[in-house]
């Protein structure tokens, strides 16, 4: 009877353990999110800066939690300070979904299917949408056609909403990965050399083209440095961006820090603009 109580009481002391660090590490994770959440650049594991890969978190399912903010590298610069918050939620290791914060009037949408998983020789490939909201403008400051980067607001800025993309995913021994893809909205740029990257490149005057249902190129490098630490390099249909990013993850529970520099084109720019530089955190719990 005394072994009986005893094995029932061990139990019940090593559930509540169990219980107690889940949530001391869930409680960790937001406490992380919720110091630095003060753009969408390094906003899930299983994207490069600002675009989609062929990847989707978790194999049975697992959640992310990101912050992140934007500082433009000169005061002078047209746009201010603006951070955003992602929830990430990946089911079955095919399907995920993301809930992009940007302001409290501005929410969106981005889903993702994995259609073929990388083996071997063969490349991954993914279907999704970005930015599925009910507003037809959307951008990491706002939405509507008021909410938008400087230098994003296009003459003919194609709409965000509903911007819908094929990507494409190949490692290469583990040390560097290549990513490739093309995609509508958000990854339509129209500045003097964003346009080069579409339909509009091969117009006399490319400012008079609407563009709402041209496809973009977009397209990224990622590689590993040393350790945990990975470099990458992307043109994501609109801005050039450079990052380096930390991630480790043990048992399908992880975290990343991602440092990067975006809108790169926009050094020594007559119009004012200038790049940004960005830190996001991502804390990822997964089964």
């Amino acid at each position: 009877i005394f072994l009986l109580q005893f094995q029932k009481l061990y139990f019940i002391i090593n559930l509540n353990l169990k219980r107690s660090c889940v949530l001391r590490k869930l409680l960790f994770i937001l406490f992380i999110l919720y110091a630095f959440s003060l753009n969408a650049e390094y906003l899930s594991t299983s994207n490069m800066i600002d675009i989609p890969t062929a990847d989707v978190i978790g194999t049975l399912a697992a959640i992310e939690l990101n912050g992140s903010f934007s500082v433009p590298l000169s005061t002078s610069a047209p746009d201010h300070v603006y951070y955003n918050m992602y929830m990430t939620l990946g089911v079955m290791g095919k399907i995920q979904t993301t809930i992009n914060y940007y302001t409290v009037a501005n929410w969106s949408l981005d889903v993702r299917y994995l259609i073929l998983k990388e083996y071997l020789t063969i490349p991954g490939i993914a279907i999704g949408i970005s930015d599925i909201t009910y507003k037809k403008f959307i951008s990491p400051i706002g939405g509507d056609s008021a909410g938008v980067l400087s230098d994003h607001d296009y003459v003919n800025r194609p709409f965000e909403n509903v911007s819908l993309y094929l990507v494409v995913t190949k490692n290469f021994f583990n040390m560097m990965k290549l990513n490739i893809g093309i995609g509508r909205g958000r990854y339509v740029g129209y500045g003097p050399v964003s346009h080069n990257f579409n339909p509009s490149v091969f117009s006399n005057d490319y400012t008079t083209i609407p563009g709402d249902w041209y496809f973009g190129v977009f397209g990224g490098l990622e590689m590993k440095v040393i350790g945990n630490y990975y470099l990458n390099m992307e043109f994501d249909g609109r801005d050039a961006n450079a990052g380096i990013r930390w991630k480790s993850e043990i048992a399908g529970q992880g975290l990343q820090v991602g440092l990067s520099f975006t809108h790169l084109e926009q050094i020594n720019s007559s119009s004012g603009n200038t790049p940004s530089i960005n830190l996001s955190i991502t804390g990822k719990l997964g089964i």
